[in-house]
């Protein structure tokens, strides 16, 4: 088998004891547990609601070199666990320099040409706090769940003549916005933090905080957009209209987008690829390559509210998405642009009132070094 990739850089609850503590033992590839035996974070078994809950998700693969420990990439981990899987003992991977052996069973890489041994180690990643929050209970007997506030990324549907989201605080009316933190116990921060996290690794970067931006001005005029597309859409369009979609920008914009939204005529600052626009993406890893790390070593990113109703793809000419039927200029146009119409990941718009910055999240790098 063969592949070319290169290399990638405690509280008691109800009787359930939550270990916290960094883990500290060293497995082989075959999964033997070896050296010190500590402890690892995990549940006692007071109760069997939690007996089948695993605390870690995934495990991660790393190889000794001169500096330090250094994480296999995606491809790597696949070819390994795909070996392990099949009893294999050896498997071989290649890079842009050199060929490698990969020693299942004695948890070795080597270098096929000048023979170099290099120990191979396997650790478990741990679920983090905020993954684990639905599952513990606070004191009183209630699962994080119940104590928590209503569902985040929903606040649209509010009940009744209300104007704002059932989350938003009281403001003063002179203020034009507020950033309001959203605390770690809260469903929108475990929301965010997943859908942030499911592209972006938690071992490499890290959310600091994560704000919810109430701007009334803002949020009346895209919520009279929104009122107003729905009116020409069928059911199912509807459902589909609104999406929340990643913004990365640089620490110096973050005021203006947060007091005057995105602003489609500022969009050359960094690609005009599928129209010149605000962009918006579905994943948080590729927004993160346009949140320019600040002085002190911050990233930011929002989490928008985006109606992208109708799309069609786009390109670099385009000031405005086409008209939905190209015999007919003066009639209606296409929502938004996108970078591929079957599985779109970039949507593009053209329009300020056709989003809403909702949620900003600060967050920072990882220090790279592992220790096993």
């Amino acid at each position: 088998m063969r592949v070319l990739c290169p290399l990638s850089s405690s509280p008691e609850i109800h009787g359930h004891v939550v270990d916290t503590l960094m883990l500290e033992r060293e497995y082989d590839l075959s999964g033997r547990r070896r050296g010190r035996n500590r402890r690892t974070a995990g549940y006692s078994q007071g109760s069997s609601v939690y007996a089948g809950l695993q605390c870690h998700e995934v495990w991660k693969y790393y190889c000794r070199d001169n500096f330090g420990w250094r994480e296999y990439s995606e491809p790597v981990v696949r070819l390994i666990e795909e070996a392990t899987e099949r009893g294999l003992k050896e498997v071989r991977f290649i890079t842009l320099q050199n060929q490698y052996i990969l020693n299942i069973h004695e948890g070795f890489q080597q270098n096929a040409v000048f023979g170099f041994r290099r120990q191979i180690k396997k650790r478990p990643h741990f679920m983090s706090s905020i993954r684990l929050s639905p599952y513990l209970q606070t004191l009183g007997g209630l699962s994080a769940l119940e104590v928590v506030g209503p569902q985040p990324l929903s606040p649209t549907a509010t009940s009744g003549p209300r104007m704002f989201p059932e989350t938003w605080v009281p403001m003063n009316p002179e203020q034009d916005f507020i950033q309001v933190p959203v605390s770690r116990e809260d469903r929108s921060y475990r929301t965010v933090y997943n859908l942030f996290h499911k592209t972006v690794s938690e071992t490499k970067f890290r959310i600091l905080k994560i704000l919810r931006l109430q701007n009334p001005f803002l949020w009346e005029k895209y919520k009279r957009k929104k009122e107003y597309m729905s009116r020409r859409m069928s059911d199912v369009e509807r459902l589909l209209n609104e999406r929340h979609l990643f913004h990365g920008t640089s620490q110096d914009v973050v005021e203006g987008i947060c007091k005057h939204n995105f602003d489609p005529r500022v969009c050359g600052k960094h690609a005009t690829m599928f129209g010149q626009g605000s962009y918006f993406a579905r994943r948080a890893a590729y927004s993160h390559s346009f949140a320019r790390r600040s002085p002190r070593g911050l990233h930011y990113m929002f989490l928008a509210k985006v109606l992208t109703g109708k799309f069609t793809v786009g390109n670099p000419g385009m000031r405005r998405p086409p008209p939905l039927c190209p015999r007919q200029p003066a009639g209606d146009l296409f929502d938004s642009c996108v970078d591929n119409c079957v599985d779109p990941q970039i949507f593009v718009i053209f329009n300020d009132d056709q989003s809403y910055p909702y949620f900003i999240i600060q967050y920072e790098e990882v220090a790279g070094t592992v220790a096993i």
